[in-house]
């Protein structure tokens, strides 16, 4: 008797056990992925394993004073993002209300970045600031000697920030002291990027910089040939992908600074690339959206749009999204660069999407923050042809998509399955024990 109420506990243990994992498996699956900072993450790939609308309807719109050219962050299901009107702001993620706005003393161009409690973003008035993430209020500031058009990169506990005073700042992020700043041969626009101990500057002087982060001592310098870079440096498997104005875009080895390929470009591409599916991601002056292979630089496909493309792309659930000056956003076929759907939003649009819990959020110089997510099925306002249902000023609409909502359908049923499987285990056990006792006896 005692036995058999020992195998029953543990039975009971198991199931508990197994029902408490499966219950945390699925909470864990709900949080939404972040997109902490400009194209994402510190090596810029632009690439976010959330899902991601593949028909067209709007959450929600906020207006702004300026132009949003900021690409948005977004963190702890809050939007952050700068606009022109010189004040970065913060937005729910699920509806759009207002939750508090930070005023500085120029437009913000910069993109923000969000790491803990804190949000860091530059601004024209020469100033880099750290601002409590919760209430908006200034945590440090830390003055340049020019305007700051690039967006902070967090890497190894250094912000790294250019200026146009023509230099790179490592910053600590918790004080906001300069640790070390490295002179370029002209302005900084573009973002740093980095990985392992290096962190990487194209500058407006067409050298691309390898620096030590720890000291900012040279570790190379690759020149592109052109007057200046005009992208920001993208690293993956130990390459760097980068365009400057001859046009040409680029591969370089990240340990030696060796050009490993290059490929003419029909226009300049301001758009940094991004990468992924093999691939990497950008747009042209021209118009033009394409994708490289990232190992050779052959062409794979390109898009047209009717305007220039300015804004970098992002990608999420085999699909990159993507601005243009001619006001549409665009979402394309990863693998075929097929249109999938557009929306047309008014304005130029430089501003990167920012993708999280199957939302997507751009901005427009239209003065508007956008935010799609996956229309219902069978809805009228798909591709862009229907109507906005958003409201300006964060008016909620509807709520935001799922993350994962499949994986998370499957795996959970998967673990269900297993429980149901030791339960029954545990019957036949307990009755092949009864009959052998009986046997005994």
């Amino acid at each position: 008797m005692r036995t058999r109420i020992q195998l029953l506990g543990v039975y009971f243990s198991v199931f508990v056990l197994l029902f408490l994992a499966t219950c945390s498996f699925l909470s864990l699956n709900s949080v939404a992925e972040d997109w902490p900072g400009f194209l994402k993450d510190a090596q810029h790939t632009g690439y976010s394993t959330s899902s991601a609308p593949d028909d067209v309807e709007v959450l929600w719109t906020y207006n702004t004073s300026g132009a949003v050219i900021s690409s948005p962050a977004v963190a702890d299901s809050k939007v952050y993002v700068g606009s022109n009107d010189g004040h970065l702001y913060a937005l729910d993620l699920d509806n759009g209300d207002f939750l508090w706005k930070f005023k500085t003393n120029g437009p913000v161009d910069s993109s923000p970045l969000v790491d803990g409690n804190t949000v860091y973003v530059g601004s024209d008035d020469r100033n880099l600031y750290a601002v409590d993430e919760d209430t908006g209020n200034k945590i440090w500031n830390f003055p340049t000697l020019s305007q700051i058009k690039t967006s902070p990169t967090l890497w190894k506990a250094r912000i790294f920030i250019g200026s146009d005073d023509t230099r790179l700042y490592a910053i600590d992020p918790v004080t906001g002291d300069k640790i070390w700043d490295y002179k370029t041969g002209n302005i900084v626009q573009n973002s740093a990027a980095a990985w392992g101990n290096s962190v990487l500057i194209g500058g407006c002087d067409g050298k691309l910089v390898n620096l030590d982060i720890y000291t900012g001592v040279e570790n190379w310098k690759y020149d592109t040939g052109g007057n200046f870079i005009t992208t920001s440096p993208t690293i993956y498997n130990d390459r760097i992908y980068i365009a400057n104005n001859e046009p040409r875009m680029f591969s370089v080895d990240l340990d030696t600074g060796e050009e490993l390929w290059s490929y003419p470009l029909g226009d300049i591409a301001a758009s940094s690339p991004v990468i992924g599916y093999g691939n990497i991601y950008f747009g042209c002056k021209d118009g033009k959206v394409k994708a490289l292979d990232a190992e050779t630089g052959d062409l794979v496909w390109e898009f047209e749009t009717n305007g220039g493309v300015d804004a970098s792309p992002s990608i999420a659930d085999e699909k990159v999204y993507i601005g243009s000056s001619d006001g549409s956003f665009y979402a394309l076929n990863a693998s075929d660069g097929e249109l999938v759907w557009s929306y047309p939003i008014g304005g130029e649009i430089k501003s990167s999407a920012a993708i999280s819990d199957g939302i997507v959020i751009v901005g427009s110089s239209s003065n508007t923050i956008y935010a799609f997510h996956q229309a219902p099925p069978n809805d009228n306002n798909q591709n862009g042809n229907g109507d906005n249902g958003g409201t300006t000023n964060g008016d909620t609409q509807t709520d935001g998509g799922i993350f994962g909502e499949a994986t998370t359908l499957i795996l959970g049923g998967v673990l269900i399955v297993i429980l149901i499987v030791i339960i029954l285990i545990a019957i036949i056990v307990s009755k092949s024990r009864k009959k052998n006792i009986k046997e005994k006896e």
